[in-house]
């Protein structure tokens, strides 16, 4: 149905799942899920007893042990590059910029979180002002912050008409450079850290959110009360913070592109 569309070449095909052996399969658990060095976070209304009876219960047939992961050390990458796929029948061609980050132990996540939204980490962000707003090059931009203890990233991402694709990496460069250079303007990067600090409460006010954020606070080693402790960073970061940060890790230079679509030649 989709041709040489980068989606179509990356989904298993249905004779390969066809073909594929439970044996197959348990070797690929057996290889992959281990239990070394893993985190597991309970929670509901049942007693803690019982939910630790059946979380034994469920991981009972898991090979334990394993390697522990452990991260490197944060910093910006040595060079960037682009990637081009090609996709017939693509009518705009999809874009990601990737650039290094921090992860949360890190003394400028707290910077790192806010030049995230500044740049495009919400509807208010400047590169979905200017690319679709001033420019009319795309309908949406989107920035996000993975803090993977394996390699913290922040991604830019969008779709736009294969025609201006160039002239798109031109503008989210440029608007990049100005802003590690002058830094966010004082109102953007107030509505930003008001932003994230509501979105940030919020999401410990259902169950499902507070577990979610302790699960990923114990993969990186750290408490449910550091919460707490970055609340208190976000209050005190400054926008000179946010402009030096994104001056080490956002530089353009330093950019990983991907760049698929009909328009676009393999490299």
């Amino acid at each position: 149905m989709y041709g040489g569309h980068p989606l179509a070449q990356l989904a298993p095909s249905p004779a390969g799942l066809l073909t594929t052996s439970h044996a197959a399969v348990q070797a690929f658990r057996t290889r992959t899920l281990r239990t070394g060095g893993a985190t597991l976070v309970l929670s509901g209304p049942l007693p803690g007893s019982r939910l630790l009876e059946a979380a034994e219960k469920a991981f009972a047939a898991v090979e334990h042990g394993g390697d522990v992961r452990v991260p490197a050390p944060a910093g910006p990458p040595p060079g960037g590059g682009t990637l081009r796929l090609r996709g017939e029948g693509a009518r705009e061609n999809a874009l990601i910029l990737g650039f290094a980050a921090v992860s949360r132990h890190d003394d400028r996540f707290a910077a790192a979180e806010l030049a995230n939204l500044v740049v495009g980490g919400y509807f208010s962000a400047r590169l979905l002002r200017l690319l679709r707003q001033e420019l009319g090059y795309a309908y949406s931009v989107r920035s996000t912050l993975t803090t993977d203890p394996l390699g913290p990233a922040l991604a830019i991402a969008t779709s736009v008409r294969a025609e201006v694709t160039e002239a798109t990496v031109a503008a989210i460069h440029d608007d990049l450079v100005r802003l590690g250079r002058d830094g966010p303007a004082e109102r953007e990067f107030e509505h930003a850290r008001t932003h994230l600090l509501g979105t940030t409460k919020l999401r410990q006010a259902t169950q499902q959110g507070a577990t979610d954020l302790a699960f990923a606070l114990a993969r990186h080693g750290l408490p449910p009360h550091w919460l707490d402790d970055h609340h208190e960073r976000l209050a005190q970061v400054t926008p000179e913070e946010v402009r030096d940060f994104v001056a080490a890790f956002l530089d353009p230079a330093r950019a990983v592109a991907v760049v698929a679509g009909d328009g676009t030649d393999p490299r």
